[in-house]
């Protein structure tokens, strides 16, 4: 699995294959559906993305289109500055893109709250690019491209697209590097659409696997691409862009089927939504039930809800798989390692992860005379029971040498289980969900990563409502 070291120094883990949505600040974006005219327009569209399924927002101020003319940088900033600020403040979690080849308008986004800087040039058409990134340390994804947007469909020609691509993205890494961008910090896009022909684009996607010789986190971005449009079309016409949604899903599971780590799309509703099935047919597991226990479990019909489903969950019938969304935290030793050994121990024995969110750091709680933590969380699926899942967790603190002496105190490794489908259970050993976890930053934050639409079953509000509180 890879991942990307943010600007804050926390680590985010990237889970084949995960969305990044579109937001155009511009009046002459192909696609006409993703151009907003207005900060509130664009919180709006944020909004959507992000309960839809998006994890990354990109924002850019410039049409990048073929033929495309530029525009300066001063009014690039303008258009999207105020949108990531009000972005950022309205949803922390997400991480938001500045698409930009500018270094002006990438510092300037940067201060306003951008977290990754999007370079179609691959950080070659601004000198300046690769001090801006370095010095701020943001993640930066590094494309290719051949010419510039207004003229780089003229004719492009190559000898070995796949190789050239691949020479082209391989120097532009170790320039950034050199000019003092962490490698941690680099992701890779093929620039699907720049300076390529149809068959240029085709073939660039039969071989990514190619590009896992760099060994960094890939972002494709074809959404709604002219070369859909000419694949789709007939008799020499080629779709528009608003009839290239299906195409682009196609696109999109065919990346989930090769594990690149991002997609960029227009529509996350629609490319999530299929994402999602087809992820979980090609896991071969069951299908995952978030309903299944609470209001009525399916395998075993019991119909209980509340303290009596939570008693039928401990039973023998109700065996579907139920999402449980599990706390972690280290503050001992090698932390990164005892976080990477629980979550593979989690996988083995208590089930699939969906999703996981980043690592953060954070003070320690309640007893405060101990070092930082390491904190994350995850959403597993899983068909133990409450007390089962409870004997997982404390087997596997037990193996990473976890022991109990001060309340509160220093540990290798802490699991807690937050919520289990929406059980309400309250057990001398076992109190679901956890009791004190609405004050717990170092909870909700990654709480609001992997689960923000998550429903209390005590409070009946979200996991973002009760952030918000």
């Amino acid at each position: 699995m890879k991942q990307i070291r943010l600007k804050d120094g926390s680590v985010r883990k990237l889970n084949p294959t995960e969305i990044m949505g579109i937001i155009n600040v511009t009046p002459d974006s192909f696609f006409e559906g993703s151009r907003v005219s207005s900060v509130e327009a664009a919180l709006e569209r944020a909004a959507a993305m992000i309960a839809d399924g998006a994890a990354f927002l990109d924002v850019g101020g410039e049409s990048t289109r073929p033929g495309a003319r530029p525009v300066t940088p001063r009014e690039e900033a303008e258009r999207i500055c105020p949108v990531i600020r009000q972005i950022k403040e309205r949803f922390p979690e997400v991480l938001l893109s500045a698409d930009t080849y500018h270094a002006s308008t990438a510092q300037a986004a940067v201060a306003a709250g951008a977290d990754i800087i999007n370079d179609i040039s691959g950080l070659t058409f601004d000198p300046e690019m690769i001090p801006v990134c370095a010095a701020a340390g943001v993640p930066v994804i590094i494309m290719h491209i051949k010419g510039t947007p207004e003229h780089m469909q003229d004719n492009p020609q190559y000898g070995n697209v796949v190789e050239e691509v691949y020479a082209f993205l391989e120097e532009r890494v170790q320039e950034a590097v050199r000019g003092g961008i962490a490698r941690d910090r680099i992701l890779i896009d093929l620039g699907i659409g720049f300076g390529k022909t149809c068959d240029h684009n085709v073939a660039l996607l039969q071989n990514i696997s190619r590009f896992e010789a760099l060994g960094l986190p890939h972002l494709m971005a074809v959404s709604r691409k002219t070369f859909i449009g000419m694949l789709l079309g007939k008799d020499g016409n080629v779709l528009p862009p608003g009839e290239r949604l299906y195409g682009t899903i196609a696109a999109s599971l065919y990346a989930r089927e090769k594990g690149i780590e991002i997609v960029r799309v227009h529509d996350v509703k629609e490319n999530a939504q299929a994402l999602q099935i087809f992820d979980r047919l090609l896991s071969g597991e069951d299908a995952f039930l978030p309903e299944a226990v609470g209001d009525v479990c399916r395998e075993g019909e019991c119909g209980n809800v509340g303290r009596a489903a939570a008693d039928a969950a401990d039973g023998e019938t109700c065996r579907a798989a139920v999402p449980a969304v599990v706390a972690l935290g280290s503050n001992m030793g090698d932390r990164e390692n005892y976080l990477d050994r629980a979550l593979e121990q989690l996988e083995k024995r208590a089930g699939r992860i969906v999703r996981r969110s980043s690592v953060i750091e954070t003070k320690a709680y309640g007893y405060t005379d101990q070092a930082d933590f390491l904190n994350m969380a995850v959403l597993l699926e899983t068909k133990l029971k409450p007390h089962e899942l409870l004997d997982v967790l404390h087997e596997i603190e037990a193996e990473l040498d976890r022991v109990r002496v001060i309340h509160w105190g220093p540990r290798t490794i802490d699991l807690d289980i937050i919520f289990y489908g929406n059980i309400v259970m309250d057990d001398p050993d076992l109190i679901i969900p956890h009791a004190d976890y609405a004050n717990r930053d170092f909870v909700l934050r990654p709480l609001l990563e992997i689960a923000p639409e998550y429903v209390d079953p005590v409070t009946g509000k979200t996991v973002r409502e009760t952030a918000d509180l």
